[in-house]
């Protein structure tokens, strides 16, 4: 366990006047569980409830807060009752096994000391990381009739520098200052390398050799005294059409390597990685509010919207293709996508509006399946244009694995759809066995992306959401990929 700071008393008159609505920035909201309290004597055990609650009450409106109660009960027992029962030498641990169970990142653990003369209680406060298993921080506080807004600000704090690395800030820097120094030095190198060779004459001598290696390139206008001869022109015996033979004698390959090439896919495995950037009709925004009746604070009527919204994201996928014909290949593929996932969840009890907490953004990854051909007119061509036309299969992020809901909301099914993809782009014979390519992919949904509400219990909810538009069909990526063909497997003999 690491005891990164110890705060003293003293220290909480200063916060006072901040906010806990300040707490943090929306990308680094990842939802928090205050657990449980511990208490060292049953004449604390009800005041160290009562802070807990006020604890979960004062942050909620800062961080995403898994409240205790939405944990699934065990077949015998509910949340409370476990971590009541804890041991004293595993209380720690017992926050740590309901955070988890909850679906929280990061767990809040207390333990409250009986008070001395003079001297109130003291309450030790522990952050766990869920995800790494271990205590990543804890502070110490008086405990007052009063002061629980204080010690809630001070806990926002923690969590703050906790869940946006602060601490690291200073070491990025540093390394980011030693980065430019090596970069600044190895451009030093490069550029006194080139004006050595510029001093020695061998760009000359390199220029003279391209020159001479133009001049024994033929050219169309070259062949024309063959033209109506008896015994056939060259092109004609080997097959090939004029401007191509031309193409074939400068390339210096033989005749059965070029074959090899003029053959292109067919026959062949072709395995692609690729990835890029750009946009389309795939973040997720969910809104899900409900209503408190004010004598029971049981749900009385829920609101609750899942809609898709365009933006920015990152794709990297695979694909394998196998060659039909010296220009088309028929392929599928798999792929992840960078996604936003923005979330509001409001609680209100009846007739009592509130302050609808800002919404939450965290980043996530979907899943898309596609299956079609590549088309490549120019095997003979060290550069040369591709096309490509698939069927994009899109799933989409349900609610339940971003966000713990309150009981009373209702999950959605997860967003899908079915796009046509279109891809104009180029490839490059970067060797015998790799290609490069680079794509633009031109995304159209065909289905799916639809909005789905839920709404129950009436019209008494005040702080209505306000639904966004559907997002457009269209979407596009600018992607670049490594291409290895394997093969070919047959069609040796065409």
């Amino acid at each position: 366990m690491i005891r990164w700071a110890q705060f003293a008393l003293g220290a909480f008159g200063l916060l006072t006047c901040a906010s806990t609505a300040q707490a943090q920035d929306p990308f680094s909201l990842d939802p928090v569980m205050i657990t449980w309290i511990y208490a060292d004597s049953p004449a604390l055990k009800d005041i160290a409830y009562d802070v807990r609650q006020d604890l979960e009450t004062l942050i909620y409106g800062s961080y995403l807060v898994v409240p205790l109660a939405s944990v699934r009960p065990y077949d015998d027992y509910d949340a409370e009752t476990y971590l009541d029962s804890c041991r004293v030498d595993g209380q720690v641990e017992c926050g740590y096994v309901i955070a988890a169970r909850g679906s929280a990142s990061w767990a809040v653990v207390g333990q409250m000391d009986s008070p001395t003369p003079g001297r109130p209680p003291q309450l030790l406060l522990s952050v766990v990381d869920v995800a790494n298993s271990r205590e990543v921080m804890s502070f110490t506080t008086a405990v007052t009739i009063d002061n629980h807004q204080a010690i809630a600000d001070g806990l926002s704090l923690v969590l703050d520098q906790v869940l946006s690395g602060a601490a690291d800030l200073s070491d990025d820097r540093q390394r980011g200052r030693e980065m430019w120094e090596l970069r600044r030095e190895q451009t030093e190198v490069r550029r006194e390398e080139a004006d050595a060779i510029d001093r020695s004459g061998e760009l000359d001598d390199l220029t003279r050799t391209i020159v001479a290696r133009e001049e024994e390139r033929i050219r169309v206008d070259d062949l024309a005294e063959y033209e109506g001869r008896e015994d056939g022109t060259p092109w004609d015996r080997v097959g090939l059409g004029q401007r191509e033979y031309v193409r074939y004698q400068n390339s210096g390959k033989s005749l059965d390597e070029w074959r090899a090439i003029r053959r292109g896919r067919a026959g062949t495995v072709r395995l692609r990685a690729l990835g890029g950037f750009g946009s389309g009709p795939y973040h997720h925004t969910y809104d899900g509010r409900f209503v408190l009746a004010a004598d029971t604070l049981q749900p009385v009527a829920t609101e609750s919207f899942q809609q898709l919204r365009g933006g920015g994201g990152s794709v990297f996928g695979v694909e394998l293709g196998l060659g039909i014909l010296p220009w088309l290949d028929v392929n599928a593929g798999i792929a992840t996508r960078s996604i936003r996932y923005q979330a509001t969840v409001y609680q209100e009890v009846q007739d009592e509006p509130g302050t609808v907490p800002r919404p939450l953004e965290v980043s996530q990854s979907t899943v898309e399946y596609t299956a079609g051909v590549i088309i490549s007119p120019l095997p003979t061509y060290s550069v040369r244009p591709i096309a490509g036309a698939q069927l994009m299969f899109w799933n989409g992020r349900p609610v339940e694995k971003v966000l713990g809901l309150p009981p009373a909301l209702r999950s959605f099914e997860q967003p899908s759809g079915i796009f046509l993809r279109l891809s104009p782009g180029v490839e490059i014979q970067a060797g015998k066995q790799v290609l490069l390519f680079s794509r633009v992919n031109i995304n159209t949904r065909l289905v799916g992306g639809t909005l789905v509400e839920d709404r129950s219990g009436g019209d008494i909810l005040i702080q209505k959401a306000e639904v966004p538009e559907r997002a457009g069909p269209f979407g596009a990526e600018w992607m670049f990929g490594v291409e290895v063909p394997i093969g070919p497997f047959f069609g040796k003999g065409d």
